[in-house]
């Protein structure tokens, strides 16, 4: 395998939107929304995004953050791929990763009251800031991760629809 088996990165970026750019990628990310005034969209869908707000991000998805204004934009994002499930016994808590009809929000009193939130500040913590991910500590929290976000039944799904970025998915979904 030519890349770890999940990544994570916290940062502060400039809010333009030209620096993001609708993208999709064969792992599941974990996006945890610090503050901005940002939204965030997968596929056709639209998210707002409230500080402390989780979106779940499945394989081939494409997403992006929108950022409505110029505020400062900070976040987390945690990448695991597929074959982080299968090598460390918890294809279980993949399902969540595969159900697209439940939506891609977890908002951020769900993830509070869930212990989401706290779980991925300890991660943060046991892995120095995201710069040590090969410890034991670190896969089983990522793992205790996974396991919340399994058993929060109420994500949100969005209703805002943009029919652009709807007809652009759909010509390449019909000539791929």
């Amino acid at each position: 395998m030519n890349y770890p088996y999940f990544t994570a990165s916290e940062g502060v970026k400039p809010s333009s939107n030209e620096n993001y750019h609708l993208h999709c990628h064969d792992d599941y990310e974990i996006y945890v929304f610090l503050e901005g005034d940002s939204q965030y969209v997968i596929e056709e869908r639209s998210y707002p995004l409230s500080p402390q707000d989780v979106i779940i991000i499945r394989k081939r998805e494409m997403h992006r953050v929108w950022h409505n204004s110029d505020k400062r934009y900070s976040r987390i994002t945690l990448n695991i791929s597929p074959d982080f499930f299968l090598e460390n016994g918890c294809e279980c808590y993949e399902k969540a990763f595969l159900q697209g009809e439940k939506g891609n929000k977890i908002n951020a009193e769900v993830a509070k009251s869930s212990g989401l939130y706290d779980a991925i500040l300890r991660f943060k913590s046991y892995t120095a800031n995201f710069s040590d991910f090969d410890t034991p500590i670190a896969k089983s929290a990522l793992v205790e991760i996974l396991y919340l976000i399994c058993e929060i039944s109420r994500f949100d799904s969005s209703d805002e629809i943009n029919p652009t970025v709807k007809k652009v998915l759909n010509f390449i979904n019909n000539t791929a």
